[in-house]
């Protein structure tokens, strides 16, 4: 009679089974990863639109106003008038102008403070201070 090597069935399953609860535990740490890649992704579009403004008004020699808004507004309504284009991926943005701000046609700004929120993703807030206006996350 030959001696078989190899694994039983009942080993087989017992891998499958630890490999299972390995992955069961590993998913929600990685969702969570790749959520708060995302979210991160999106601020920083935000700042990167943010930071083109002060040029965007110094090509254009027109000042650029964003006024003040009573809780969320959809970003493509408030930024309508933009002289930077917004990116397609700002459909589903939505900000909060808590202070309004001004570019001026020099680029200087005059500050203010700024909410964004993403849909389904935690808002962030952006200040940005006189005269340069470089956006800061608060």
């Amino acid at each position: 009679m030959k001696h078989m090597t190899g694994f039983t069935l009942l080993e087989l399953i017992v891998v499958l089974v630890i490999l299972g609860l390995g992955a069961s535990v590993a998913m929600p740490s990685l969702v969570r990863l790749v959520d708060s890649l995302d979210e991160e992704q999106h601020e920083n579009s935000v700042i990167v639109y943010l930071r083109a403004l002060p040029v965007r008004t110094m090509e254009d020699i027109e000042s650029f106003n964003i006024n003040r808004t009573e809780g969320f507004k959809p970003a493509t309504r408030i930024l309508s008038k933009s002289p930077e284009p917004l990116p397609e991926h700002f459909q589903s943005l939505k900000v909060w102008v808590q202070e309004p701000v001004t570019w001026r046609a020099n680029g200087a700004c005059t500050g203010g403070l700024l909410r964004w929120q993403f849909a389904n993703q935690t808002p962030f807030t952006i200040q940005l201070e006189a005269p340069r206006c470089q956006p800061q996350r608060t």
